[in-house]
C-alpha cells in the first residue's frame, strides 16, 4: 500500500491523499511509513527499529522544526491532529497576542504549520515536505482550509490571505499577504469511518483529494512477526474471526452476524491493530491480547450495541470461541473485566494444551499397536 500512496502521487499529480477506514487499521502507522519511504529512509527501520539510525533520523533530524538538518533525510515532515476547534488561524496564518515590555497589547500577525512548511518546501525545491494530518475530517476542513482549496490544487500559484505579515528584508519591512503551495509539498490525512458525528468533507475539497481504503487485515496478524509462538497467533486470529463474524451480513456471507443494515462492515469492523501485541515476553503477550480485547475491543463492541451498529438482541451477536461461565459471550451481557481476561486466557489454554494432548494420545496409540 506505501507504494500504492507512491504511485497516486506521481500519476494523478494530487500532492494530497486521505487514508480512509475504521478504528484500529493503522492509518496513522501506515501514513508515518509513507513519509518515511518519501525521505528516503528504510521505512521499517524508521518506525520501528529505536537501534537503527534512520530511526532517530526520522524522530528528531527529519522532524519538522528540529533545530538539527537531517543527515540522511530527503527533507522532512511533521504531524498535527485535528479537532473540532481547530480553524484556519490555527493551521494556516493567524493573530498572536502578546505583551510589550511596557505592558501595552500587541497584535502580531504568525505563520501556523502549514504556511511555515510551505515556504521551507519552496526554498528547497529538491526536497520533500510531508505533513501527515491526523483525524482529517473532525474538524469543518472547508473552513480550516479556506483559500487553500484553491492553492493545493493550483500548486505554485499565489493566494491572497486575509492576514498581512510583516516580513524584513535587510533594512526594509514588507508586507507579505500571498501564500504559494509549493509542488514538494505533500499531505497524508487519515479518517476514521466509524463515527457518524463527525462531518463529512463537502464535493469540492473532497475533489483535491485521493483517497485509499484501509481496511481490516487478517494477514498482518498471520504474518505478524513478535508473537512469541503460534499458540497466542492462533488466539489473536480466533478473536479477529470472531469479532470479523459479528460484522457479516446475510448476504454477505454463510456465517451471519448482527451488522445493522444501516451500516457497513467495511466503515466500522476493528481492526488488526487491536489483535497484535508489542511486548516480547511469551507470558506478558497473551496478557496484553486479553487486555487489549477487554478495555479496547469488547468497549467498542458495546458502544456499537448502544449507538445502533450492532443488533445485539439478535441471537447472532456473541462470540462463540469466549465462554463466561461455559455459555458463549452474548453482546447484551454485562461482563466483569477481570472474567473476560480470564476467559480469554483459557482459551489460550485450551489451544496450547490441545497438541499436547493429542501427541499423547497418538503415543498411546502406538504403543498398543506395538504391543
Amino acid at each position: 500500500m506505501i507504494e500504492q500512496c507512491e504511485k497516486i502521487f506521481k500519476q494523478t499529480q494530487i500532492h494530497q491523499i486521505i487514508l480512509y477506514g475504521p478504528p484500529g487499521t493503522g492509518k496513522t502507522y501506515l501514513a508515518k511509513q509513507i513519509a518515511a519511504k518519501m525521505l528516503g529512509l528504510d521505512y521499517e527501520a524508521a518506525i520501528n527499529d529505536e537501534n537503527h539510525p534512520d530511526y532517530k533520523e526520522f524522530h528528531e533530524k527529519a522532524r519538522f522544526g528540529s533545530q538539527e538538518e537531517p543527515s540522511n533525510a530527503n527533507g522532512k515532515w511533521a504531524l498535527v491532529q485535528f479537532h473540532p476547534s481547530y480553524n484556519y488561524e490555527d493551521f494556516v496564518r493567524g493573530i498572536k497576542i502578546t505583551t510589550t515590555q511596557d505592558g501595552k497589547i500587541a497584535y502580531k500577525v504568525e505563520n501556523r504549520i502549514f504556511a511555515q512548511m510551505c515556504k521551507e518546501a519552496k526554498n528547497n525545491p529538491g526536497k520533500n515536505y510531508i505533513l501527515i494530518i491526523d483525524e482529517i475530517n473532525r474538524a469543518n476542513l472547508a473552513a480550516v482550509l479556506g483559500e487553500l482549496i484553491y492553492a493545493l490544487e493550483y500548486r505554485g500559484e499565489a493566494v491572497k490571505l486575509p492576514y498581512e505579515k510583516e516580513m524584513e528584508e535587510g533594512d526594509k519591512k514588507q508586507k507579505d499577504a500571498e501564500l504559494i503551495v509549493p509542488p514538494n509539498l505533500y499531505i497524508i490525512g487519515t479518517m476514521n469511518t466509524a463515527d457518524r458525528s463527525i462531518g463529512h468533507i463537502d464535493y469540492a475539497v473532497r475533489r483535491r483529494f485521493a483517497f485509499v481504503q484501509v481496511l481490516p487485515d487478517r494477514k498482518i496478524i498471520e504474518t505478524y512477526e513478535k508473537f512469541s509462538d503460534e499458540t497466542i497467533r492462533e488466539v489473536a486470529l480466533t478473536l479477529f474471526d470472531a469479532v470479523e463474524k459479528l460484522f457479516n451480513k446475510k448476504e454477505d456471507s454463510k456465517e451471519q452476524g448482527c451488522l445493522s443494515p444501516d451500516y457497513y462492515k467495511e466503515d466500522v469492523q476493528p481492526g488488526h491493530s487491536y489483535f497484535l501485541v508489542k511486548s516480547d515476553d511469551k507470558d506478558k503477550q497473551i496478557e496484553e491480547l486479553a487486555y487489549k480485547f477487554t478495555y479496547q475491543v469488547w468497549p467498542l463492541l458495546k458502544e456499537y450495541c448502544k449507538d445502533g451498529v450492532l443488533l445485539c438482541e439478535n441471537e447472532n451477536c456473541k462470540i462463540e470461541e469466549i465462554k463466561i461461565n461455559n455459555k458463549p459471550l452474548k453482546l447484551r451481557d454485562e461482563v466483569e473485566p477481570e472474567k473476560l481476561v480470564s476467559a480469554i486466557k483459557k482459551l489460550y489454554e485450551s489451544k496450547y494444551n490441545k497438541p499436547q494432548s493429542e501427541a499423547s494420545e497418538k503415543e498411546g496409540v502406538s504403543q498398543e499397536e506395538s504391543n
